[in-house]
């Protein structure tokens, strides 16, 4: 990061610093290694040195809490540390006073009634955490960095007045782009039950999901330079109004737009949803977002039922349908969100505050290796599924084989062939003769 505050006119005395904190400080830019030796070199040399005490940042009131809080785990013969009893008191949802001290009426009004004395003092809890932490960075910073007193329009702030826009749809070109990628898988054999396997049960399969494959890798490409780069922050920032409408916040964005290429680390990804109702929602819709894996489904069966035909002689059917399927997930997933705000996950959406990151170049191998671990998910999961179930329904559909029906499109051959195979007959007769 010392390349972006250079760019911003913000200077850090090390040398300071170092003095000030009692520790080694190492400047690094890790997109471009530098400095990664000198930091490995110098965690080497730490670990060989005795314990480090630790400052705490929390008033002295806090902290006497958190010793009386200590004391009384330890006399309910609860191992735990004293960083385990601070963060007991800090935390105000119960799961570590039911999980780590057992829970207990004496124990669950003692902390309540040392917050709301720590509020009069004016530490509410939690948010004591976070201005102990914030003034404890001030003081440590305080002559350290130094900033141009004219402050500088960097290249971030340019491209935010564009990406960040109202009016702006980056990801609308990008799914434009998508829709260009598409392959024919085909095969020419004799015959048979062999040629009918490979061609509608094997190609079929391997094909449905291999044509795919180059949509979904630019998908995760350009998601990960989007997301290496700083836009998907401001993506969040810009869906937060939208979002809270139907009861969720900005941070549920980039958990439901990861459930377009797969569920699964769409619900992974919401674990960063502070807000426990916010980050249940999310998980229950994610689901519903029509994710990579259906895509072959989609268009197996689209093929199958839909006639190809045109609407309004400039839109294939077959478009339109497909829309109309990632539309419908949409739909119901805004429709379950906003029943479930309105039921059993009744609540106020917190407000939504998320530190926009400075736009950087994204890394070339990180953004590489993140679309090459997502594909090979989607083949791995998803095409063996899809790769399965054709050959099942190519051979529900091709056993018992009917003979007269497997020889009914060539009917007018065949009369043609024994046609001529009679005459050649005759023929061949009256030259004897």
């Amino acid at each position: 990061m010392g390349d972006i505050a250079q760019d911003k006119g913000i200077t850090v005395d090390v040398a300071k610093l170092e003095e000030r904190l009692g520790l080694p400080v190492v400047a690094t830019q890790a997109n471009r290694r530098g400095g990664l030796d000198q930091l490995r070199d110098t965690i080497v040399s730490l670990l060989e040195r005795d314990s480090i005490a630790v400052q705490s940042p929390f008033p002295d009131e806090f902290r006497d809490k958190v010793g009386q809080l200590h004391a009384k785990l330890q006399e309910r013969d609860v191992d735990a540390p004293r960083y385990l009893a601070e963060r007991l008191l800090l935390d105000t949802s119960g799961y570590l006073e039911k999980e780590v001290a057992g829970g207990g009426q004496e124990l669950h009004n003692w902390i309540v009634e040392s917050r709301n004395q720590l509020a009069e003092l004016g530490q509410p809890v939690p948010a004591i955490e976070a201005i102990s932490r914030y003034q404890w960075v001030q003081r440590v910073l305080d002559g350290i960095v130094t900033r141009e007193a004219t402050r500088k329009v960097t290249l971030s702030d340019r491209i935010d007045r564009v990406l960040t826009n109202r009016f702006g749809n980056l990801m609308g070109l990008i799914e434009a782009f998508f829709e260009l990628i598409a392959g024919v898988v085909d095969a020419n054999l004799a015959d048979g039950a062999l040629k009918s396997l490979l061609i509608d049960g094997v190609i079929a399969g391997v094909g449905g999901v291999l044509v795919f494959l180059p949509q979904i890798c630019i998908l995760f490409f350009f998601i990960a330079i989007l997301e290496d780069c700083g836009y998907l922050a401001r993506a969040a920032y810009l869906m937060d109004r939208l979002f809270s409408k139907i009861g969720l916040s900005g941070k549920s964005f980039i958990p439901l737009l990861s459930s377009f290429a797969c569920a699964i680390p769409g619900i992974m990804a919401a674990r960063v949803i502070e807000n426990r109702r916010d980050r249940l929602i999310t998980i229950l819709v994610a689901p519903l977002m029509s994710c990579s894996a259906r895509m072959p489904v989609y268009v197996l069966l689209t093929a199958a039922f839909i006639p190809d035909e045109t609407f309004g002689g400039v839109l294939s059917l077959h478009t339109l349908v497909m829309l109309s399927m990632y539309l419908l997930g949409i739909i119901a997933a805004v429709g379950v969100a906003f029943c479930l705000r309105k039921t059993i996950l009744p609540g106020e959406t917190p407000p939504f505050v998320m530190e926009l990151p400075s736009y950087k170049f994204p890394s070339i191998v990180g953004v590489l290796t993140v679309m090459v671990e997502k594909g090979w998910a989607f083949v791995k999961r998803a095409g063996t599924l899809i790769f399965a179930m054709t050959v099942i329904i190519w051979a529900l559909s091709y056993f018992p084989r009917n003979e007269e029906a497997a020889t009914a499109p060539f009917a007018d051959e065949i009369a043609q062939l024994e046609a001529q195979l009679e005459n050649a007959n005759e023929e061949e007769a009256e030259a004897i003769e």
